[in-house]
């Protein structure tokens, strides 16, 4: 995730997880700054090339965008080439 360094944000600790096979992290940015009603929390999951991706589509039910690091158009040639 890159943030630019004029945007005053929070890490979220208690929602990321580092696993073996996936990461998440969020930032939650006060209302202020999005001049909205509440604040705002964005996330983003990385799956490393080298983990299992068959774990890694097994996880929670989860709207995300990341770096999968997986052709999700052509998943079972992927798949075979393991």
């Amino acid at each position: 995730m890159m943030i630019r360094n004029t945007i005053s944000y929070t890490v979220r600790s208690d929602l990321m997880v580092f696993g073996t096979y996936i990461e998440y992290i969020y930032i939650e940015i006060g209302s202020k700054l999005i001049r909205y009603e509440t604040n705002i929390i964005i996330g983003t999951v990385y799956r490393p090339p080298p983990a299992d991706i068959k774990e890694f589509n097994e996880s929670r039910l989860a709207y995300i965008m990341g770096d999968y690091n997986i052709n999700s158009l052509n998943i079972d040639k992927q798949l075979e080439n393991l």
